[in-house]
Order: C-alpha cells, then sequence, then structure tokens
C-alpha cells in the first residue's frame, strides 16, 4: 500500500489507526497535522512518521484524509479538506452536514465509527459512504489494519453501531470492574482477581468468535441444571439484566441521535 494517508487531529484514535498501518502497511505515507506539540512529538518519535502543525502543511497529492477532531470543530476543516476520499470518525456528525463544508468535495465521502480496542488490534469499526452502497478498498485497509470492518448503506444505523460497538468496550469494563470487585470482597486478591476476571471475558469472547454456536448455547453449556452458574443466571434473570442492558444501550443510541440533531440545528 504505497499511498499517502493524512490525519487531521492527533488524538487516540488517530494514534491507534497509526499504529496499525505502520505495522501491516510499512510502505504507506503517512502526515499528521496537529496544533499540539507534545502531541506532535509523541506521534513523531512513537511511529516514525512525518507531523506537520497546520493542516495547511500536508502535501496536495493525499489518497486518504482522516479528519479525526470534534464535531465542533469540523466545519473549518472541512472547508480546507482537499482529497479523493474522506473519511470523518467524529460521532455523531452527519454526513449530509459535511457535504456543505467542503470548496472541493471528494469523490468519496465516508462516515466511521470505530472503536478504542482499535488501539491493541482488536478494534471494531462501522462505515458508511456517499454515495451509499458503494464501498473503499483504501478505507477497508485502514480499517482493517486495527481490527475488523462492517459497511452499512443506512447511516442512521450507525448511532445504534454507536451504542453497540463504539460505547460497547465501556460496557464490558463496567462488568470487568463487577467481577473484580466481587471477587476482592470474597477474599480474592486483587491483583489475582483482576486477571481471573480479563482471562475470563478475553476466553468467553474468543468461544464466541472461534465456535458457530450461538451465545445461549454457549451460556447453557456452563450453566448446567442444578449447579453454580445456573444459579448466578438465575439471579441476572430476576434482575432482569437483560432487559436493563437492552435499555442502556437504547438511551445511548437516543443520545447519539441528540448529538446529530444539535449539530444539525447549529449548521442551520
Amino acid at each position: 500500500m504505497n499511498t499517502t494517508i493524512a490525519f487531521v487531529g492527533g488524538g487516540h484514535m488517530t494514534a491507534a489507526l497509526v499504529g496499525g498501518l505502520v505495522k501491516t502497511h510499512p510502505a504507506a505515507n503517512i502526515y499528521i497535522a496537529d496544533r499540539n506539540d507534545g502531541k506532535r512529538t509523541h506521534l513523531h518519535t512513537k511511529f516514525g512518521v512525518t507531523t506537520v502543525t497546520a493542516q495547511a502543511d500536508l502535501p496536495a497529492n493525499i489518497d486518504l484524509l482522516v479528519l479525526s477532531v470534534k464535531p465542533t470543530d469540523m466545519q473549518p476543516v472541512c472547508e480546507q479538506a482537499q482529497a479523493a476520499t474522506i473519511v470523518s470518525v467524529a460521532a455523531g456528525l452527519r454526513l449530509a452536514n459535511m457535504e456543505q463544508w467542503f470548496s472541493s468535495p471528494p469523490t468519496m465521502l465516508v462516515r466511521a465509527m470505530p472503536n478504542t480496542p482499535a488501539a491493541v488490534g482488536y478494534g471494531m469499526t462501522a462505515c458508511y459512504a456517499r454515495p451509499p452502497a458503494t464501498t473503499s478498498t483504501l478505507v477497508n485497509s485502514l480499517f482493517s489494519a486495527v481490527g475488523d470492518v462492517v459497511w452499512t448503506e443506512n447511516e442512521s444505523l450507525l448511532d445504534t453501531i454507536t451504542a453497540i460497538s463504539g460505547s460497547g468496550p465501556a460496557y464490558i469494563y463496567y462488568f470487568l470492574e463487577a467481577l473484580e470487585e466481587a471477587a476482592i470482597v470474597m477474599g480474592i486478591p486483587p491483583q489475582m482477581a483482576r486477571r481471573l476476571a480479563i482471562q475470563t471475558l478475553r476466553g468467553g469472547g474468543e468461544m464466541a468468535r472461534l465456535t458457530e454456536t450461538t451465545p445461549a448455547e454457549l451460556r447453557h453449556a456452563v450453566a448446567l441444571k442444578g449447579g453454580v452458574t445456573e444459579r448466578a443466571i438465575n439471579v441476572m434473570e430476576e434482575k432482569q439484566l437483560k432487559k436493563i442492558i437492552k435499555t442502556a444501550i437504547q438511551s445511548a443510541r437516543t443520545r447519539a441521535q441528540q448529538i446529530g440533531d444539535e449539530l444539525q440545528s447549529k449548521d442551520n
């Protein structure tokens, strides 16, 4: 992949994506524009990529431009952006809003929702492109470098995906906290409690990924009738844990939709 990829914004998501790219596509020419001296120094030192102070200092022949700034900072960035393919990773910002800001519209505009495990190569990214029903090999290569990628033909689904996989790592960490705390309260040393909890979640996820067995079937294989695990599952069912999780995710989706509406009303 001997291409030129540029990023505007040098935050955590940019660092995660660049970290994957330099490992999987070492021939790519990577540039990052960020006003923060510390971020530029860190990114250049860690990844060996070229960093510049201003977006205007990026090269003219960019194959893929990734806009990784806050939604409220996106308009001036779009006004300066020039590339055949442009990707936004700003949560909530709809492409219809962005399209009117470009002085030189891209051939393809993509809205992407990655998540933070991209930093360790286990990211999940959902993409939507304009024109709809199209995909980009270059964009796919970018996000495949840090995990898995799916494409949707319906932009509104990105709000739901944000609530599922975008926010999802936080739900996992919350459950991890609960496992750790339960173990510690019942006498297990903290370091051992964390190790037990992390490996249990990791192993369960891998089993679900590597087999065609449904989550319910995997659960029933552990929760034998009259056994220890069934007792715990029964409590979760009595407390309607599934309903709580579904309600929480619906609330997260609603907030994602509200953010998009707020950004659109400000633009109008």
